[in-house]
């Protein structure tokens, strides 16, 4: 019997550490998933001065989300002012994209990610381009998040949830149903021993008196 306790012993406890490892994977994976980085890149050509230009692609929140970041970078020549906004289809407000964002709320929704190009001065045939990203972040902790629509960064920002809790507290049985089986086989051992150790004592027979 102790020897069958110890057997479902090691295995609760190499199951117990088959579970926790699969949390720490999950919360790896809801953490870093918890996020979404959408590439931005505008570029235009042949810009002449006191002209404006847009470039904008469809974006979907499919929850609430908030700001986490914005990184903007341009490159050409010439004396340009750059706006990069989101704009909701249903409400048509305009959310200005600055370096100053971060933390600003969004509903769920239907939005245009709009770069838009005002030239002061440029040389003629001059290209111009902004680069960067915009890093969103879910506002819950339920799941849903973002897609991207037919702008260049796609992708979804992916449910953080409590996936890795039920495996933590699995794992945590599982070890307590292991420990408590070692237990018992090791109890069960020393009592066995102790039993062995006792020596079996009897009554000593008389001897007859043969003295008259």
């Amino acid at each position: 019997m102790s020897r069958a306790r110890r057997r479902g012993a090691v295995v609760s406890l190499l199951l117990a550490v088959v579970l926790a490892l699969a949390a720490v994977v999950a919360a790896a994976g809801s953490a870093s998933a918890s996020t979404r980085t959408e590439p931005l890149r505008a570029s235009f050509e042949n810009l002449v001065p006191g002209s404006t230009a847009a470039a904008a692609w469809g974006l979907e929140l499919r929850r609430d989300s908030v700001v986490t970041g914005v990184t903007l970078a341009e490159t050409g020549p010439g004396d340009l002012d750059w706006a990069v906004e989101l704009q909701d289809r249903t409400t048509g407000t305009r959310t200005p994209l600055t370096a100053g964002a971060r933390g600003t709320q969004l509903t769920a929704g239907t939005y245009d990610l709009r770069v838009t190009v005002h030239v002061v001065d440029i040389p003629g045939g001059a290209t111009s381009t902004l680069d960067g990203h915009v890093v969103f972040a879910e506002s819950g902790t339920a799941g849903g998040g973002l897609d991207s629509g037919a702008g260049p960064g796609g992708g979804y920002l992916a449910s953080t949830g409590f996936a890795a809790l039920p495996l933590l507290l699995t794992a945590v049985a599982t070890a307590l149903v292991g420990l408590l089986l070692l237990l018992g086989a090791r109890r069960r051992r020393d009592e066995e021993d102790e039993a062995r150790a006792v020596p079996v004592t009897g009554s000593t027979p008389s001897t007859p008196d043969h003295r008259s």
